[in-house]
């Protein structure tokens, strides 16, 4: 029994950094890196001088409803992680199933944006484009965009930011995290 309790305290000690608990510290980072990719670029057109010129420039996630949306979860994520620094059981095991599902549906809307990069961002890319000719020259925009997409000769060559990146890495660590987390804790309680 001694042994036990010798062994279930050296391991609770090794899941600490000083006197803060290392899940709490890895979804601190996880939901950092959500905030600052959805903030960054997403995906790069035409970088390597193929595609039109007009395409050619970056997209960023909050000009995506995506990227506001991973924003929203990376803040959750975030402010998850600063309660789980108080260390109660009660706050881990509720926060940790809404860590684990905000991280999930990031990686899910950032899987999705990269599969869908070639044909998603270069549309963005147009819309972007056609509402500063609009506010520019004050001509309507549905017109100028119906015309720069007509101009458009081919696919552009699309490849992702650094942005992405780091929030599908930022979901990857959260999800990763608070499954272990749980699953650890119920490991515990099923001993006990």
């Amino acid at each position: 029994m001694q042994a036990q309790t010798i062994e279930a305290e050296t391991s609770r000690r090794a899941m600490t950094v000083g006197a803060i608990p290392a899940s709490a510290a890895v979804t601190a980072l996880a939901g950092a890196l959500i905030v600052l990719g959805s903030v960054g670029t997403w995906g790069r057109i035409g970088d390597s001088g193929q595609g039109d010129p007009i395409l050619r420039g970056t997209v960023g996630g909050l000009a995506l409803a995506e990227g506001k949306l991973t924003l929203a979860l990376g803040l959750v994520v975030a402010a998850a992680a600063g309660a789980l620094f108080l260390r109660s059981k009660g706050w881990r095991r509720a926060l940790l199933p809404i860590v684990l599902l905000a991280s999930l549906a990031v990686g899910t809307i950032a899987t999705v944006d990269t599969i869908r990069a070639e044909e998603r961002f270069p549309a963005d890319r147009i819309d972007d484009v056609a509402r500063n000719i609009s506010d520019t020259t004050g001509f309507p925009f549905d017109p100028i965009r119906a015309r720069l997409a007509s101009q458009v000769a081919g696919p552009a060559e699309v490849t992702p930011g650094i942005g992405m990146v780091l929030v599908l890495a930022g979901a990857a660590l959260g999800a990763g995290t608070s499954a272990v987390t749980v699953a650890r804790s119920r490991k515990r309680s099923a001993r006990v």
